[in-house]
């Protein structure tokens, strides 16, 4: 399987994955990223989700930075 599947792959298989509890920020991509789990508005998880996915399809190492 090419990368770019197995990133959309990864990211597929996240569907119905919601915060809990709702508007918290609390997801398991935060606290893969972040080593704890975390919350709260400063914790926005948008982008953590991306480095998860390409983390997920071994593919970290084409993202230029972790954000």
């Amino acid at each position: 399987m090419a990368t770019a599947e197995k990133v959309l792959a990864a990211a597929r298989g996240e569907l119905g994955v919601k915060e809990s509890p709702a508007a918290s920020n609390t997801v398991k991509y935060n606290t893969w990223y972040y080593n704890q789990e975390v919350s709260g508005p400063a914790y926005p998880w948008c982008m953590v989700f991306v480095q998860w996915c390409f983390a997920q399809a071994a593919a970290s190492g084409l993202l230029p930075v972790r954000t």
